[in-house]
């Protein structure tokens, strides 16, 4: 029970489980809820402000860059893809086709992205590794998808 985060009697017998959805209201506070078990009788609700997102100026070399990258007709967009020794880039997958597709490298970089459901994007974060090399790039479900990758 909850008068002050507008929750009425819930009643769950052992193993019962429940979903509550609350929004938060914009302006930081606490909020008290109850139980009649012990030794947790109640719980404290806080509601912080919500912090700023950090800016980064255009040019940024802290900033983490994006290589978007299509899966469509079951090809990669890219034919080549350059990134620089210890760079931390984002991969922006976006699937066209009917089917799943990933990357994955062809070496032992630690390239491996999750799955893209069709017609879904996934942002991949992956750090290139410190050594110049390079290496291919292929989709672990369809190998003609590739493209290289040049540590450089």
């Amino acid at each position: 029970t909850s008068k002050d985060l507008g929750i009425d009697n819930i009643t769950l017998e052992s193993g019962d489980s429940t979903t509550v959805t609350w929004t938060s209201p914009a302006a930081a506070t606490a909020f008290k809820a109850t139980t009649n078990k012990t030794p947790n009788g109640s719980l404290t609700v806080q509601v912080v402000a919500k912090a700023a997102a950090p800016v980064q100026a255009p040019g940024d070399p802290t900033a983490i860059r994006e290589i978007p990258i299509d899966g469509k007709a079951f090809a990669f967009s890219v034919q080549n893809v350059d990134v620089k020794p210890g760079e931390t880039v984002n991969f922006v997958l976006k699937n066209g086709d009917d089917e799943k597709h990933n990357i994955v490298g062809l070496s032992d970089s630690g390239l491996l992205s999750p799955d893209v459901a069709p017609g879904a994007t996934v942002t991949y974060k992956w750090t290139a590794p410190q050594a110049p090399s390079s290496f291919k790039v292929i989709c672990a479900y369809h190998p003609a998808m590739i493209f290289t990758l040049n540590v450089k």
